[in-house]
C-alpha cells in the first residue's frame, strides 16, 4: 500500500491519475490541497475515494474543517506518521 499525500490544490488533469491510485491507495489531503473539496468540481470525485484522508490540523487551519463532509476521516499529525511508518511507499504529490 502506497500513501500519497497531496499538498497544492488538485488540478483536473491530476485526477485521472488519482483515480487509478485511490483504489488501492491511501490520498491524504493537507495544506492546500484540502480546499479542493470545497470546490464542487473536485469535491464529487474525491468523495467517492474510499482511502481518502485529510489532515485535521491543516483543515482546522484553514478555518474549513466545519465546512468538510463528516465521513471523510480526519487524521492527526502523529497517525500521519505511523501511516509513513507502515506504508510500503510514502509519495508527495504536488
Amino acid at each position: 500500500m502506497m500513501l500519497i499525500h497531496c499538498h497544492l490544490p488538485l488540478k483536473s488533469q491530476n485526477m485521472q491519475i488519482l483515480d487509478l491510485l485511490a483504489a488501492r491507495h491511501y490520498i491524504l489531503l493537507r495544506e492546500q490541497a484540502i480546499l479542493s473539496l470545497l470546490d464542487p468540481d473536485f469535491s464529487v470525485k474525491l468523495e467517492a475515494y474510499k482511502n481518502l484522508l485529510i489532515l485535521k490540523n491543516d483543515a482546522e487551519g484553514l478555518g474549513v474543517s466545519k465546512q468538510l463532509n463528516s465521513e471523510i476521516p480526519q487524521i492527526t499529525d502523529g497517525e500521519f506518521v505511523e501511516l509513513c511508518l507502515i506504508s510500503d511507499k510514502t509519495i508527495g504529490w504536488s
